[in-house]
């Protein structure tokens, strides 16, 4: 393997995950609990970038025919279309 920083794969921290992901905190506690594989050690967070997509390519393959007009009327700031 190769020792070159943008070849970087590990997350060595929360801050460092949330800005992968490009979340908030609240948002990170709440993928959390729906199970966003990040092991926590010695009081750090450690994530594999790999699995962080492998996670969110899993949560979001979803059938949209069931989502509500509220939802598909709105933007991402919550406002409506």
């Amino acid at each position: 393997m190769m020792n070159n920083p943008n070849m970087k794969k590990v997350l060595t921290s929360r801050q460092e995950i949330m800005d992968f992901i490009g979340i908030s905190q609240y948002l990170f506690k709440k993928f959390i609990k729906l199970g966003m594989p990040v092991l926590y050690l010695n009081g750090r967070c450690l994530a594999h970038k790999d699995n962080i997509d492998d996670f969110f390519r899993s949560i979001t393959r979803v059938s949209v025919k069931n989502v509500p007009d509220e939802i598909l009327n709105k933007d991402d700031d919550n406002k409506p279309i």
